[in-house]
């Protein structure tokens, strides 16, 4: 099975947060019991903290993307056509986001991770205008 996961957001500074230690034990831990499965991972560099670890693994691929420095609005569309570009280009049999930035389109079997919910459980004090309409999307890709 081909299963591809989207660890970039490991790499701006979340690495000691939790949503760090949970993509870090999550994929070290997955690829070593699954032997039988190719995994392809998306990051941003080989800065990733799981490059050094998983590169010499023979089922373990890396695929670099751009760092987008833009405004989060411009971002968050940009980034989602990079993500269809990939899928479509690899054609996994599962996906993993390891973030809140699942692709608009889907083209295999995908799974959302959502680490936190505060800011769906009090929208008015953690969410912009533009982010509650991110999160309808959101809603709408998960229901």
């Amino acid at each position: 099975m081909k299963i591809t996961l989207d660890i970039r957001s490991l790499e701006p500074g979340n690495k000691y947060r939790g949503i760090g230690y949970y993509i870090y034990s999550l994929v070290k831990n997955i690829v070593r019991i699954d032997r039988d499965s190719s995994y392809l991972l998306f990051a941003y560099s080989k800065n990733n903290p799981l490059y050094q670890e998983l590169k010499n693994i023979k089922n373990v691929h890396f695929c670099f993307t751009p760092k987008l420095n833009l405004k989060p609005r411009i971002f968050w569309w940009l980034d989602n056509i990079g993500l269809l570009y990939l899928l479509l280009k690899h054609r996994p049999n599962l996906f993993h986001s390891l973030d809140y930035n699942p692709p608009l389109i889907k083209f295999c079997p995908t799974v959302l991770t959502i680490h936190d919910m505060i800011p769906y459980i009090f929208p008015g004090q953690y969410l912009k205008p533009f982010d509650k309409k991110m999160g309808t999307v959101h809603q709408i890709q998960i229901g």
